[in-house]
């Protein structure tokens, strides 16, 4: 099992909630790692009950172009509040079907 290793083997940031509640672990906002597919951080805790042995390389920024760091708590669209970093924003656009 590969979750987090390199950008190609992460995991939504909502199944990473669901995995820490189905094993019992702190309900704590996950870390988006990547934006754009709302992909989460398998922070340590996850790692150790899923035997885990991988750890992922990150860069200092993202694939924005800001800084992964000064993490903020953010909801999400479909309600689950998560951590991103300090300079992500979204903008609330309207999407029109015709």
């Amino acid at each position: 099992m590969d979750f987090g290793s390199g950008p190609t083997t992460r995991i939504h940031v909502s199944i990473a909630k669901k995995l820490r509640e189905y094993y019992g672990l702190d309900r704590v906002p996950v870390k988006v790692t990547e934006p754009y597919q709302m992909l989460g951080e398998v922070d340590d805790e996850l790692k150790n009950i899923l035997n885990i042995e991988t750890d992922q390389v990150s860069s200092l920024n993202g694939m924005f172009g800001f800084p992964n760091s000064n993490w903020k708590e953010w909801k999400a669209p479909w309600g689950q509040v998560v951590l991103v970093p300090g300079q992500f924003f979204r903008r609330n656009v309207s999407i029109c079907y015709r």
